[in-house]
């Protein structure tokens, strides 16, 4: 499985895409609509996403949950971590700190209501 990060922009996001032993498949930026996110997420295999949590992060989430992507909505305040426990755990050990669950580490946000 690939994982991959998103940061919301305003108008555009950047995003990165890494394989299980972390090597970078892809990186770059789109256009915060859907035929951009299409284009870019449309047809890869099914993704571990996380975005941080702002105004914009439940409709991106939506839009990559309809295309089969697997995606964790975090607190921009537990990131930080998520990025002590990936050193605590080992340098391999990032794909598989990223939260599944409201219970996990990085205190997702999943369940949160949306406005």
């Amino acid at each position: 499985m690939n994982y991959c990060g998103i940061d919301l922009g305003k108008r555009s996001s950047c995003f990165h895409i890494v394989d299980g032993e972390r090597k970078t498949v892809t990186a770059s930026k789109l256009a915060n609509n859907m035929l951009a996110i299409r284009k870019v997420f449309g047809n890869r295999d099914r993704l571990k996403i996380v975005v941080e949590a702002s105004c914009k992060a439940f409709w991106m989430a939506d839009q990559l949950r309809e295309l089969g992507h697997e995606v964790v909505v975090v607190d921009p305040g537990r990131t930080k971590a998520i990025g002590a426990a990936r050193i605590k755990q080992g340098p391999r050990a990032w794909p598989y700190s990223v939260p599944a669950s409201p219970s996990g580490a990085g205190a997702c946000m999943e369940h949160v209501g949306r406005a």
